[in-house]
């Protein structure tokens, strides 16, 4: 079960690399498992690790872009909107994987999803996947960061 949570985290970074259009208002969610969805990310902190991944790369977007305006107050400017866009981005966030979920499993299915949750090696499965997701998440910015620096290198190289 540590795959819903890389699952979720991969559908994020899939989303964000595109551009977000995923992250479109659908329907509403059934109000049977709006509860159950409560729940299960309670338990399994998806929420967290979500708001840590987006709090890394707003720090990294506000160090970036920080060095472009040498005027303090130019800064603070940029870095309210980069704040306000990504808190944008995290309730987007959070609305598309509970409308995913939602679509994808019944109101049982995720019943027997938080009691495996709440089970012992339910339990070790989200310390675990905390643990990954921690250890993984600074790297995985500093590669994205690595990656976009190369990619503009290129684009300003190669296509003129």
């Amino acid at each position: 079960m540590t795959s819903l949570r890389f699952l979720s985290a991969l559908l994020l970074l899939v989303a964000v690399s595109l551009g977000a259009p995923a992250f479109a208002q659908t329907a509403a969610i059934d109000p049977a498992k709006t509860e159950r969805l409560r729940q299960l990310m309670d338990i399994t902190k998806i929420d967290a690790t979500y708001a840590g991944m987006i709090n890394s790369w707003t720090a990294q977007m506000i160090s970036t872009h920080s060095a472009r305006w040498p005027d303090p107050a130019k800064q603070l400017k940029a870095s309210a909107i980069i704040q306000q866009e990504m808190a944008g981005l995290m309730k987007d966030v959070l609305n598309t994987v509970n409308k995913m979920m939602a679509d994808s499993y019944t109101a049982g299915e995720l019943d027997q999803i938080i009691a495996f949750y709440k089970s012992p090696i339910g339990q070790k499965s989200i310390q675990v996947g905390l643990q990954v997701t921690q250890q993984i998440g600074p790297a995985m910015t500093q590669q994205m960061a690595t990656t976009a620096t190369r990619i503009q290198q290129r684009l300003d190289a190669e296509v003129k």
